[in-house]
């Protein structure tokens, strides 16, 4: 199958995990990312690694991030591909609900094997 525009996911519900490692001014770590496509279709995560520079407002980064799909459920069980995701991202805070993603954030790459 070809692969299929990153445009697709722009109605699911993104879910992030825990808080960030902070490094002197930096942030960096690891995550999964839960993409719940509000169609029923099933989930896909983006699993990533990321790093983000602080910006001139306190707690505002510019985030980077790389990875890749897998544990896809559904229409996405068999999704692969890669993914980047750039864009400003605010340190979470103690009163931010769970699943409310801290970022606004451009997602790119491509996505194979969506049935």
């Amino acid at each position: 199958m070809a692969p299929v525009a990153m445009g697709l996911l722009s109605g699911a519900v993104r879910a992030v995990g825990n808080r960030l490692p902070v490094s002197g001014t930096a942030i960096y770590g690891t995550e999964a990312i839960t993409l719940t496509f509000p169609d029923g279709s099933g989930t896909v995560e983006i699993q990533a690694q990321y790093d983000g520079i602080p910006a001139a407002t306190p707690g505002l980064y510019t985030l980077h991030e790389v990875g890749t799909f897998a544990n896809g459920t559904g229409k996405w069980a068999n999704a692969s591909g890669q993914v980047t995701v750039t864009g400003p991202f605010v340190l979470p805070h103690s009163d931010i609900a769970p699943g409310s993603p801290p970022w606004i954030a451009e997602i790119h790459g491509t996505i194979s094997g969506v049935e």
